[in-house]
């Protein structure tokens, strides 16, 4: 789930969204609007990416294994005390691990990682936009006054600093 916010740019209401049906092929998933902002995108992944969804598909019991065809969430909820992954009665799916849980995991995960408290899967996002911007102006001829940035770095008044 990190990776899909850190290396693909999914908002976290996207990533709580998706669907089993989303994942079109091995290596293409696909993302709706979950608020009408943005068009639908396809996203092809990467060989590691990939590689990590279907060992998470593979662990997940047949019993509560999201099925194809039925609106069945890609990410499942799990119950840590019972040591089971979770099913909707009501819905007769597994259940759809929750936005407050996906926060939750990002946030154990950062620590793990020993980034600093107050990261978010914002943040994340963020990171994935500035350096895909990095990587546009690295390939192609910038022009500061086609874009402008805060401050002083407006208009060519001092060149946009690339790390």
């Amino acid at each position: 789930m990190l990776r899909l916010i850190l290396f693909y740019g999914l908002r976290l209401q996207e990533l709580h969204g998706l669907h089993i049906d989303h994942l079109l092929s091995s290596n293409t998933l696909f993302v709706t609007p979950v608020d009408g902002e943005v068009n639908p995108r396809k996203i092809t992944l990467q060989q590691k990416d990939q590689t990590l969804l279907a060992n998470y598909l593979d662990v997940i019991p047949k019993a509560v294994k999201p099925v194809r065809g039925n609106e069945h969430p890609l990410f499942v909820a799990f119950d840590f005390k019972r040591q089971t992954y979770r099913w909707s009665y009501e819905e007769d799916k597994p259940k759809r691990l929750t936005i407050v849980a996906i926060q939750k995991m990002i946030r154990e995960e950062l620590r793990r990682a020993g980034i600093p408290l107050g990261r978010s899967a914002q943040h994340m996002r963020h990171t994935f936009i500035v350096n895909a911007l990095r990587s546009v102006v690295r390939q192609k001829t910038f022009k500061p006054s086609s874009v402008c940035i805060q401050s002083s770095y407006c208009c060519g008044t001092k060149p946009l600093p690339i790390r």
